[in-house]
């Protein structure tokens, strides 16, 4: 049998769910290109270095995707679906972990599990806009929000599994902004514990 190019094959199939217009795969296709996009996005238009979160010793990945210079952390969701008549975004952010027992309770509900409030600093989502070719990555969005906009209102350990129109609206269009202030707020804190430290 003839040995085939495994980024050949990728390609094949990654052309065939586009052309099915199959927005579920195509999405697991696009998240890793997400996590590559998103590094770029924040070096090239925020002026940020950032690296990719590693397995710890046990395999088990961060629950983080990017750590920019300043150590914010980053949880990056690429996001296709649409909802209904307002066209709006699915921001959600639920995982696909196994429900064990450190998951159990309200934070498993829906089946999948919710992200806990101390996981990462802001999640960055990559989302298509209808002019985005599924070839290129010009007409890719990207909205960044902070954690502490995300927080359940009524369990605090964890986060919401889907984000409010109303914080979506609060952010879209600013995530240069939000990226650069969440920088700074990072930095002021890390040279605060920097100067407790010599303090003490």
């Amino acid at each position: 049998m003839r040995n085939y190019s495994i980024q050949e094959l990728i390609l094949e199939a990654y052309q065939e769910k586009v052309s099915e217009k199959n927005t579920r795969d195509i999405g697991k296709f696009l998240q890793f290109v997400a996590e590559g996009y998103a590094r770029r996005w924040l070096k090239e238009v925020c002026g940020i270095n950032s690296e990719g979160a590693e397995n710890d010793a046990n395999g088990n990945e961060s629950t983080w995707d990017i750590l920019t210079e300043a150590c914010v952390r980053k949880q990056v969701k690429y996001r296709g679906g649409k909802q209904g008549k307002s066209g709006r975004p699915k921001l959600f952010l639920e995982t696909t972990r196994r429900n064990s027992q450190k998951n159990a309770g309200f934070k498993s509900a829906s089946g999948h599990v919710a992200y806990g409030s101390d996981e990462f600093d802001a999640a960055l989502f990559v989302i298509p806009t209808n002019d985005f070719d599924f070839n290129n990555t010009d007409g890719l969005e990207v909205i960044v929000i902070p954690v502490n906009e995300l927080v359940h209102p009524d369990h605090p350990d964890i986060l919401l599994k889907n984000v409010p129109a109303a914080i979506m609206d609060k952010y879209k269009g600013k995530a240069k902004q939000t990226v650069l202030e969440l920088e700074q707020a990072k930095l002021l804190q890390n040279r605060r514990q920097s100067q407790l430290v010599e303090a003490s």
